[in-house]
């Protein structure tokens, strides 16, 4: 291992040498461990951060069961744990849509019980922005995507409909029980292609996600306990930007013969968030509750409504339901 003390001069290069309130760098980082290598076309490195960024994740935390994966233990969120300080990842940011689009994405695959990463944003002294996710990987855990299992393929829902995707995601759970010499459990396999499924139809169906990709998806292996689970979404950056999606309907079609509880509850989730509340829908009122701004209000609120009434129309055409 080759450890090295972090100075002022660490991330000068990168371009994240710059000073942020409430923001700890640790004290040494290791060059050569694979799980600190970060992929991604934007600079990123992992702080210790105040909590107080993170004061919307601990309100829904405490106030029940959230869809948000972190490192926190089982007893962490028993016992209501807020730490002074959150391991966290910051990344930088491109554009002003990063900032809406990677808060509020996470806010909505948690309202379909999806498991996400928890995002906010933060600023550093030059008031240049950044993403904060709180870590997510687990004492024990390490995470491996999806591509570095040997096994590419193109886009979900892109270049490929949800029976490839879920295909190829079959195979690739196969292939990392494989190389890390770990007898597969049916129940966590079905799972996991449950959770995977779940987010697909949030991310492709209802978000047209252009970056849903086997680059930003994949495994947290535990070699310790013998067990491997999906990570979390993460990466929201070119949600709302899918312009060639054509397989909506054999989409849908396929998780309601494959996956039906998946479909079930999907359709439940979908009919409470596009519901009215004082005459405006609740995607909308959560778009504004995590600080949607103005110049991307009509092109989040577009995709949602046609994609959502789509859905809706093939639904009835499925089981001739229709939802109020």
């Amino acid at each position: 291992m080759d450890y090295e003390n972090v100075t002022e001069e660490t991330y000068r290069d990168e371009g994240l040498s710059n000073k942020i309130e409430g923001v700890l760098d640790y004290d040494v980082i290791d060059n050569t461990s694979p799980d600190n290598h970060m992929i991604g076309k934007m600079h990123k490195k992992f702080v210790r951060m105040n909590s107080k960024y993170f004061k919307r994740f601990f309100e829904l935390r405490n106030n029940g069961n959230v869809s948000f994966s972190t490192y926190f233990t089982e007893e962490d969120n028993r016992m209501k744990y807020v730490p002074e300080y959150v391991s966290t990842l910051i990344k930088q940011t491109s554009l002003s849509r990063d900032c809406v689009f990677e808060t509020y994405v996470p806010e909505v695959l948690n309202a379909f019980n999806t498991n996400t990463v928890f995002n906010s944003v933060c600023q550093d002294e030059k008031g240049y922005s950044y993403v904060a996710s709180i870590d997510f990987i687990k004492p024990d855990e390490r995470l491996v995507l999806f591509s570095e299992t040997g096994r590419n393929i193109g886009d979900f829902g892109g270049d490929i409909n949800l029976q490839k995707s879920a295909r190829y995601v079959a195979e690739t759970i196969e292939e990392v029980y494989a190389q890390n010499n770990i007898i597969p459990n049916d129940a966590d396999v079905k799972k996991q292609m449950e959770d995977f499924v779940k987010s697909y139809l949030v991310r492709v169906c209802l978000l047209r996600d252009y970056d849903f990709t086997s680059r930003n998806n994949g495994f947290l292996v535990n070699e310790k306990e013998k067990t491997i689970r999906l990570a979390p979404n993460f990466d929201f950056e070119l949600s709302f930007r899918l312009k060639d999606y054509k397989s909506l309907k054999e989409d849908l079609l396929f998780v309601a013969n494959n996956f039906p509880e998946v479909y079930d509850e999907f359709m439940k989730n979908l009919a409470e968030f596009t519901k009215k509340k004082d005459g405006v829908e609740s995607y909308k009122l959560l778009y504004d509750v995590v600080g949607g701004t103005d110049k991307y209000r009509e092109d989040v609120f577009g995709v949602i409504a046609e994609q959502s009434k789509q859905i809706f129309e093939i639904q009835e055409n499925i089981k001739g339901v229709h939802f109020e």
